[in-house]
């Protein structure tokens, strides 16, 4: 297994796994506040139906990790299910959804939902089954070289057809992935070669490290009136001068070094909308942590971002977010950007 690559201390890996924060930020925060009556269910299926079952999602039983599987130094991004917890040392055979930097941006290539499903067999190989219409499906697939699409080494699906009277079952074989009888190859078989052919593709399967979310350092914020007095013991900032508008809550998911609570006035922009700005520091502390989060007095948010926020974790990467309000509901929102 290639090494994650959070761990690379290359700028060039750095900055692909810079690229992937917002869509793991994003599953992180699907799975830590799911709830299965949300809008965002259809958008996070491959999630979603691991809940159909017990109702709920675990921190600990869904996980990540970024390798490159296709060979062309970019990193891929893999969502799977964590079946053996062990902190860092978690593993899981089944995969839930793979990304890959397309264009400079994360691009989901496929996710397993709808009753087709993906594991890992190792080498950048996945093993794929499910069902389309009439047909079972099922076969080995990868990435093309460029990671932007998916590849198949071998695709099958099978139907049970009348044949001189009787009923038998047909194997249909092609690299296309598509049910298209006429362009694959095709051959009546018995069960035990459907064993054999199956297991051929399943037996494979192997577990891969992974990183469970409840590992996974994330940064939210709330405003003070939502939480409802949650917390009790928290760190303060405060205006030096005149009255709020907002206080907000900043809390991390475990502990981060080095917060910073920095404002930002406007100072100059480019042809393609790039900001600078003069920064300048309002707050820090050595260490922030879920238990002692930072409750800060704040303006309110204006089109031009006035507030941000930076924190080194544990793996020592520095992260960097505007902080803004939703315009649909008001919201507070974290936005990467490196201000």
């Amino acid at each position: 297994m290639c090494t994650n690559v959070y761990a690379d201390t290359d700028d060039e890996s750095e900055s692909y796994a810079d690229s992937y924060d917002t869509v793991i930020d994003d599953y992180y925060d699907y799975v830590a506040t799911y709830n299965s009556k949300s809008s965002k269910a259809e958008r996070y299926k491959c999630l979603a139906e691991m809940a159909l079952f017990s109702g709920k999602l675990n921190l600990k039983d869904i996980g990540y990790t970024i390798e490159d599987i296709t060979g062309d130094d970019i990193p891929e991004l893999i969502f799977g299910k964590v079946e053996k917890y062990d902190g860092e040392n978690s593993t899981g055979k089944h995969v839930r959804a793979v990304y890959s930097i397309v264009k400079g941006e994360p691009k989901l290539i496929f996710q397993s939902k709808d009753g087709n499903s993906y594991s890992n067999i190792g080498d950048g190989k996945f093993a794929y089954s499910g069902n389309s219409g009439q047909y079972q499906t099922f076969g080995v697939c990868g990435l093309t070289e460029s990671g932007n699409k998916r590849k198949w080494d071998n695709f099958y699906f099978i139907k049970t057809k009348k044949v001189y009277g009787y009923y038998r079952t047909i194997l249909f074989n092609n690299k296309t992935g598509k049910t298209d009888e006429k362009s694959s190859k095709e051959k009546t078989i018995r069960d035990t070669e459907f064993t054999k052919v199956w297991k051929k593709v399943f037996d494979r399967v192997k577990p891969m490290e992974m990183t469970p979310f409840s590992l996974y350092t994330r940064m939210s914020v709330y405003y003070k009136e939502d939480v409802k007095g949650k917390f009790k013991n928290y760190k303060k900032y405060e205006l030096e001068s005149g009255e709020p508008e907002a206080r907000v809550f900043f809390v991390p998911s475990k502990t981060v070094k080095n917060f910073k609570l920095i404002g930002l006035t406007f100072k100059s922009s480019d042809d393609e909308g790039n900001i600078v700005y003069d920064q300048n520091v309002l707050y820090q502390t050595k260490t922030l942590t879920p238990k002692k989060p930072l409750l800060a007095d704040v303006h309110m948010f204006g089109t031009i971002p006035n507030l941000g926020i930076s924190y080194v974790d544990d793996s020592g990467r520095t992260h960097k977010y505007i902080v803004n309000q939703s315009g649909e509901d008001g919201s507070l929102l974290l936005t990467k950007e490196d201000f």
